[in-house]
């Protein structure tokens, strides 16, 4: 099944963890993402360059790249600043490269009512176009890892990370992205419902839930042998570009995600929850809320349930829903057991015209 029409996004990422480059290569490679532009926090070379090397190994289409502070100096010093040392042990031989222009000059040029913004780090960037240009920025949809629904919130059947059993009965906890620019964050949150049309947060309670281990590792290799059958790709009729680029991004996914959870044992997946959830809002479970920090301690956010606030967060999530559409499976039309079994039918096929 091929997709006929595209998500535009935008996507706002930072390179100290993992999380946002398995992001990138999602969006990058993913039918249903018209992907306009990337900004980056700080956005010293080293980060542009890596996001340049990632979209150049997905035969991607050239796209700006926003930096929010393209003289950063740390960088300056130290061109491994802002990255961690996993991204150079997956990304080989990358050329420190300069921004196209500042990340605000990229989201006000970019951004209009139909497109979707989707945020992996501090707001800096938004922050920044919102201070810049207050009645001039407008955005359809905007997407954000960061936030956390507590109590009075989440059902009471809803199942939470042991690591986070302290903050179950709590209303607020500490949030890396929102409180890494709160101006930017608080004043982003009050334009929700009119320079940003909806808002909707993937949690940390429920972003911890979201694990990727060698079980899924597993499943995304058997995907990978399964597509690369001529068979099966005569079967789905895939456009050859987007096919290309698909498979492309599951592998560099797989490799990747794989160094990862060779040393780690497993990865919490955090953006790419938030991504998932931006193209398939089915995959969490939703709430309406009041987005808000602590009165006590300005770096803990919490939610309270209020209706007629455009913005909404996370208290469950799917994670067969997850993976169904982290891997693309519906790109093909089919589940991912389909999906599987098919692979076995095309086996079948090419043994029998032996």
């Amino acid at each position: 099944m091929q997709t006929t029409t595209t998500i535009p996004v935008i996507f706002d990422m930072e390179t100290q963890d993992p999380d946002d480059f398995i992001t990138l290569c999602f969006l990058a490679g993913n039918p249903k993402v018209q992907l306009k532009g990337v900004t980056i926090v700080p956005g010293s070379p080293m980060q542009v360059g890596i996001v340049r090397w990632a979209l150049n190994k997905l035969n991607h289409p050239v796209i700006p790249i926003g930096s929010y502070d393209i003289n950063h100096q740390k960088s300056l010093e130290n061109k491994k600043a802002a990255v961690s040392g996993w991204h150079f042990k997956v990304c080989d031989n990358v050329v420190p490269s300069p921004a196209d222009m500042e990340g605000y000059e990229l989201l006000l040029q970019h951004c209009d009512s139909s497109t979707m913004l989707i945020t992996g780090g501090p707001l800096k960037n938004l922050g920044a176009v919102l201070k810049k240009f207050p009645e001039q920025f407008q955005l359809g949809t905007w997407i954000a890892q960061g936030g956390f629904a507590g109590h009075g919130v989440v059902p009471e059947n809803v199942k939470w990370p042991s690591n986070l059993n302290d903050f179950k009965d709590k209303q607020f906890c500490p949030t890396f992205n929102f409180s890494g620019d709160i101006e930017s964050t608080k004043l982003a949150l009050n334009c929700v419902g009119k320079q940003i049309k909806k808002a909707y947060f993937v949690s940390k309670n429920v972003c911890h839930l979201n694990k990727y281990n060698s079980f899924f590792q597993s499943k995304l290799y058997t995907l990978l042998d399964t597509i690369v059958n001529p068979l099966m790709k005569e079967q789905l009729n895939i456009e050859n570009e987007k096919f290309i680029r698909l498979t492309n991004s599951l592998n560099l996914i797989h490799s990747a995600l794989g160094l990862y959870i060779q040393e780690k044992g497993e990865k919490k997946l955090h953006d790419p929850l938030a991504a998932v959830a931006a193209i398939n809002p089915i995959v969490c479970q939703w709430e309406e809320v009041n987005i808000s920090n602590s009165p006590k301690n300005k770096t803990q956010w919490g939610s309270e349930k209020c209706l007629g606030t455009n913005q909404f967060i996370t208290v469950d999530f799917d994670q067969n829903l997850f993976f169904n559409e982290f891997f693309s499976c519906e790109y093909f039309g089919i589940t991912f057991n389909q999906l599987m079994d098919k692979k076995l039918d095309s086996t079948k096929e090419q043994q029998q015209q032996q």
